[in-house]
């Protein structure tokens, strides 16, 4: 049996500065002020954040199921788990050495390109 089901979706309506204190009721004046203006306020069942304990506290105080971001969530696991194993530390000392390599050697290799493009062009 087939039924139709809603697809979640997924949009950015603003970003906005919050000034002052970054407090759960501060917060939560925005995202209801947000929802209000975009009349989407009747229709926000649940918001994922981060896990923050200030945005959690501010999507609850807004009325909404708050959802952590599994994303989020595994990469704590996942930091968590190499650092509980001492064994882990050395291979994450050189696995960051060499992601740490190529960004600058990459820099390195176009201002190589742009400094011979340069020299071309000054000898003609």
């Amino acid at each position: 049996m087939w039924t139709s089901c809603r697809y979640m979706q997924s949009h950015i309506l603003e970003t906005l500065h919050i000034p002052g204190q970054h407090t759960a009721d501060n917060i939560a004046e925005h995202l209801i002020r947000m929802a209000v203006d975009w009349d989407i306020n009747h229709k926000v069942q649940a918001v994922i954040t981060d896990n923050v304990a200030n945005i959690v506290a501010a999507v609850r105080k807004a009325g909404w199921k708050h959802i952590p971001c599994f994303a989020h969530t595994l990469n704590f696991v996942v930091k968590d788990a190499i650092k509980a194993d001492p064994s882990l530390d050395s291979l994450l000392q050189k696995c960051s050495a060499i992601v740490g390599f190529f960004p600058s050697q990459h820099k390195s290799s176009r201002e190589a390109q742009r400094n011979s493009k340069s020299a071309e062009d000054a000898g003609t």
